[in-house]
């Protein structure tokens, strides 16, 4: 959540508190947003809702966290992976894709790109599968810029890259849809600091 979201968060954690008969305090509404904050607001009220439902006594910020369907780094990391092995198969190089994920499409960018990952052979992927798995946790840890979420680029418009930027052909960008849920707030930024400043962070600086 952003600083623009506390308002609705704190009314959120009210009817929390109303509902389980305790007071809602600033200081009780500083201490949930410390632990919480790190969740979309979708996530917060959705827990919320179903801390409402299964809870009987005004729930601790594990419990409500535990009421969010997260899906920890490493394993979030595989289902990406797998969700990469099988639109390589199904989608040639020619193409440019832009997953609804955008760490995939950081990772791709990272590797060499769309075109690069499409000529790889079932064990090179396989070999792929622990850098991707690493360089995926890791922007899931320290975020990426919006630059790094970009598409991946494939053959058909680096060739028609020139005719694209003067106007003369469109853009044309397969979003392919992987089915995992949507990323914490604010994990793609203008600024990343080290990132986007060339300076990788050790886990990435590991992969190369």
């Amino acid at each position: 959540m952003q600083r623009e979201d506390f308002k609705e968060y704190s009314e959120i954690l009210m009817q929390l508190c109303d509902a389980f008969g305790k007071e809602y305090t600033v200081s009780r509404g500083k201490a949930y947003w410390l632990a919480l904050s790190d969740l979309s607001l979708e996530e917060f009220r959705l827990a919320s809702v179903k801390c409402l439902r299964e809870c009987r006594f005004m729930p601790a910020p594990v419990e409500i966290r535990e009421a969010v369907d997260i899906i920890p780094a490493y394993d979030r990391a595989l289902l990406a992976y797998g969700v990469v092995r099988e639109k390589v198969r199904l989608v040639s190089a020619d193409e440019s894709v832009d997953f609804d994920d955008v760490l995939i499409n950081a990772v791709i960018n990272k590797s060499g790109g769309w075109a690069e990952l499409t000529r790889r052979t079932g064990p090179q992927l396989d070999m792929f599968r622990k850098s991707f798995v690493e360089l995926y946790k890791c922007y899931m840890k320290n975020g990426i810029s919006q630059e790094d979420a970009r598409h991946c680029v494939g053959l058909e418009e680096a060739r028609n890259r020139h005719l694209v930027d003067s106007g003369q052909a469109e853009l044309s960008v397969r979003r392919l849809e992987t089915g995992l849920p949507p990323h914490r707030d604010g994990l793609v930024t203008m600024n990343v600091g080290a990132l986007l400043a060339g300076v990788e962070s050790p886990e990435a600086k590991q992969l190369n």
